[in-house]
């Protein structure tokens, strides 16, 4: 009896195990004006183009080199922290041309924090660097200087 409940059960089981392709929110596919699912194609050229799976696998904007990003955790910008929100930085990272060490997070930047100054944006995270708040461990007492 258990060995026939087993493999009446077994399509379900199947079914709830497939893993679904990563979303990446707040991305449009740029040739498609889609979502964006699985792999995410950024251009390592142009400002703000993204690619879908589908759109890339057409050949549509071959004219750059494209950089594959698997899921969102793979844009975290290691080491830094919103200065408005006080969490990670995924994504484009805001960053203060006055003010030593003041980074914003996409959600942040756009509800108009630190608006009195130029900020420049990186879009994609950068090896290194000033590591003085490190999301894991961040010390409110510890020192801002690298």
């Amino acid at each position: 009896m258990c060995v026939s409940l087993l493999l009446h059960c077994m399509p379900h089981f199947w079914l709830f195990s497939t893993v679904l392709p990563q979303f990446h929110p707040r991305i449009t596919c740029d040739g498609c004006s889609g979502p964006v699912y699985g792999i995410r194609y950024k251009c390592a050229t142009c400002c703000n183009y993204d690619l879908c799976s589908t759109c890339k696998g057409k050949g549509v904007h071959t004219e750059h080199r494209m950089i594959a990003i698997r899921s969102p955790q793979d844009l975290l910008h290691p080491g830094v922290v919103c200065d408005g929100c006080d969490g990670p930085i995924y994504g484009t990272r805001f960053m203060c041309t006055i003010c030593s060490h003041y980074d914003l997070c996409l959600d942040c930047k756009e509800k108009g924090y630190h608006s009195e100054h130029r900020m420049t944006s990186i879009n994609v995270p950068q090896g290194g660097g000033c590591n003085r708040r490190k999301y894991s461990s961040y010390d409110s007492s510890s020192d801002d200087s690298c």
